[in-house]
């Protein structure tokens, strides 16, 4: 827990950097914030960050987005009444959100793994991909069942991206929101923090 406190508060440092270069200007949170829990779930999961400006980056925050807010609902939706599947076009929206899963595996997720496959050093774990190969390898030679295969480390990426990103950063907009509509709050709450911190 305290390395990964050390990495929200590096994380937090360049999100406070990107807020104070818009110059006091109104801007949307959304990407903002989406941007930096991503890059705390990139730190935990890939070992490294991303710098804001970076294009792969930016596509992958694109395709989470698009996802969460344009595809996922009909995809459900198609849960509940499957006979939507069978209507001609993309009705449902699968095609599309397979489609932008499909490039996150290819161009980020796959490099990311085969890099740590490549580099893996069993005295060094560093993160959540690193850790996830060291129990594939102790599981390698058994006859044991396991979930410790390359397609369920692929969905727990997915898993950890999709869950934690939008459901972090939409709290956050809350807090936000709160603290702009009671002053009083926001000002015990800056208190404490520069009191504890």
């Amino acid at each position: 827990k305290s390395r990964i406190e050390g990495k929200i508060q590096l994380e937090t440092q360049e999100l406070v950097k990107l807020i104070a270069s818009l110059n006091g200007e109104p801007t949307e949170t959304v990407i903002i914030l989406n941007t930096a829990v991503s890059n705390i779930i990139c730190t935990m999961v890939f070992g490294h960050r991303f710098e804001y400006d970076d294009n792969l980056f930016k596509r992958l925050l694109q395709i989470f987005n698009e996802n969460t807010n344009d595809h996922m609902r009909p995809v459900f939706l198609s849960k509940f009444l499957p006979f939507l599947k069978y209507l001609p076009g993309d009705l449902t929206h699968a095609k599309r959100l397979k489609q932008n899963v499909d490039e996150i595996k290819t161009h980020i997720l796959e490099p990311e793994i085969k890099s740590h496959i490549e580099k893996y050093d069993p005295n060094n774990i560093n993160d959540f991909i690193d850790a996830f190969i060291q129990e594939m390898r102790k599981r390698k030679d058994t006859d044991e069942e396991t979930y410790f295969n390359d397609e369920q480390l692929m969905w727990n990426i997915e898993d950890l991206f999709f869950a934690g990103t939008d459901t972090t950063s939409t709290t956050i907009r809350w807090l936000l929101l709160c603290m702009i509509r009671y002053p009083d709050v926001q000002d015990k709450v800056r208190a404490e923090i520069l009191d504890a911190i």
